[in-house]
């Protein structure tokens, strides 16, 4: 929506001179295309899950399916007859598309002094908007929504719960807590036969940091349980959550999450990223309302995922 249109809007809904009009609809206009481009740290949820926008905004619902592989190769005769066969099993499964809205407005008087100071409490009300938003997203695609019906990333029904063999964290030696990790990855790669490699293992904050911090060698050392894990397995990504303290399926439990991070795998689903309606008049305010349309997670190979609890 360009300049033209906000002075419009504005003339037909506000009393407000030629002057005025241009400078309000200059800065509203600037200050939505501003909201756009607003980075949100604290939120994790796009940055671990691989995130689709492929399927159209008015969907209700998007169909997906989950596989499994099976049979294997053997030695044949020349002449043999029983070729052994392997197949791929397939179930279907649908998640709904939900909208999550907010709103920000400005009165009638604001706008008249934009004229002159601009609009900067409006400005921090399109930024707490476009915050709203993308907190929804990062809610549902990390925990799901289960009145909805929409799956999250850290707690997908698909996925299997395993228990630590040596319990918390803190309380490990730190052979135990590379063996702990380590067996994950060997857990994915032999239960897909090597056909999906984790990339990433996530944990919750205060796990990460012990074993940043504890020494791999009993003797003075300076290499860490971590940069033991990683020199050992370079290709996997070892990061912290905060969203996985008490993650647990008992909800007290400390949970790990050790993955593929591929779309193949686990897929976010965003029909409609954050977007903002044109102005409203309601009164002697206007009002912008900002959408947003959300499909949960999509698990496709649930081997390729697996959750550690009691860490």
């Amino acid at each position: 929506m360009n300049q033209a249109i906000y002075e419009e809007i504005l003339r037909a809904t506000h009393r407000l001179d030629a002057g005025e009009t241009a400078l309000a609809a200059r800065d509203l206009l600037a200050i939505k295309n501003r909201t756009y481009d607003i980075k949100f740290p604290g939120m994790k949820a796009r940055e671990y899950i691989p995130i689709s926008s492929d399927v159209n905004a008015g969907a209700e619902a998007i169909a997906y399916h989950q596989y499994s592989q099976y049979g294997a190769a053997k030695i044949i005769s020349k002449n043999a007859t029983d070729i052994p066969r392997v197949d791929v099993s397939k179930a279907e499964f649908t998640s709904p598309v939900k909208t999550l809205g907010a709103a920000y407005g400005m009165e009638w008087h604001e706008l008249k002094r934009a004229a002159v100071s601009g609009l900067s409490v409006v400005e921090m009300r399109a930024k707490a908007a476009r915050r709203a938003i993308e907190q929804g997203i990062d809610d549902v695609m990390s925990v799901g929504d289960e009145p909805s019906g929409l799956e999250g990333f850290i707690n997908h029904s698909a996925v299997h719960v395993g228990t630590a063999t040596y319990g918390a964290t803190s309380g490990n030696s730190a052979l135990e807590n590379y063996t702990e990790m380590s067996a994950l990855v060997t857990l994915i790669m032999n239960q897909t036969k090597g056909v999906h490699v984790p990339t990433d293992i996530i944990m919750p904050i205060a796990n990460y940091q012990f074993i940043a911090t504890q020494p791999w060698a009993t003797t003075a050392s300076d290499l860490t349980v971590l940069e033991f894990f990683k020199r050992n397995h370079p290709g996997v990504n070892v990061s912290a959550w905060h969203r996985l303290e008490n993650a647990g399926a008992n909800g007290t439990d400390e949970r790990m999450i050790c993955y593929a991070k591929d779309p193949e795998v686990i897929e976010g689903q965003l029909p409609l990223d954050f977007e903002q309606l044109p102005p409203e008049a309601h009164g002697l305010e206007m009002v912008i309302n900002c959408l947003a349309r959300v499909g949960g997670v999509q698990v496709r190979y649930p081997l390729a995922i697996e959750y550690l609890d009691g860490i």
